[in-house]
């Protein structure tokens, strides 16, 4: 279920020298947010297309987390987990259960277990079902403007930065 898309990096290349002369812990905050705000711009196209099922939950699970290790950049656009897993241990699943976790709960559904079947279809007991695509067509309809919203959101914290240039 992973979609990707790599940056030219001719075409950034003016602000990867700029950031350079940061220090790493800012370069990393910047990287981060400049993918977090591609990220969203997926997540909301993604919101958009996602099939409403009989709870909505798949659609209000979606989120965005980013992440910034070393040269690279992550933003991963998919349904929250609701919780940290802990096991069956005296009837306790979960140590602590976010907002969106309680909803899991109180309805009975996991949309992280169900959504990569939703994306890509399946062939299940009560017969096959369709692949429902909607992470793949916002990644695919939304790439120039995540790209342009990644670039902005790097090229203002740079300036914020240098002293707002």
């Amino acid at each position: 279920m992973a979609a990707a898309f790599t940056v030219r990096v001719e075409e950034i290349r003016p602000l990867i020298f700029k950031m350079r002369a940061l220090e790493r812990k800012v370069q990393r905050r910047l990287k981060k947010k400049a993918v977090g705000a591609a990220g969203r711009v997926v997540l909301k196209a993604a919101r958009r297309l996602v099939p409403r099922g009989a709870t909505g939950l798949l659609r209000d699970a979606l989120s965005v987390n980013s992440k910034a290790r070393g040269k690279s950049a992550v933003a991963v656009v998919g349904p929250r987990t609701g919780g940290r897993w802990v096991g069956p241990r005296k009837g306790v699943k979960y140590r602590k259960l976010s907002k969106i976790g309680e909803r899991y709960a109180q309805q009975g559904v996991y949309p992280p277990f169900y959504a990569h079947m939703v994306e890509k279809g399946h062939g299940g007991r009560r017969g096959p079902a369709r692949a429902r695509p909607f992470l793949g067509p916002a990644l695919e309809r939304n790439r120039e403007s995540a790209f342009l919203a990644m670039r902005d959101t790097l090229s203002a914290g740079i300036l914020k930065e240098q002293g707002g240039d």
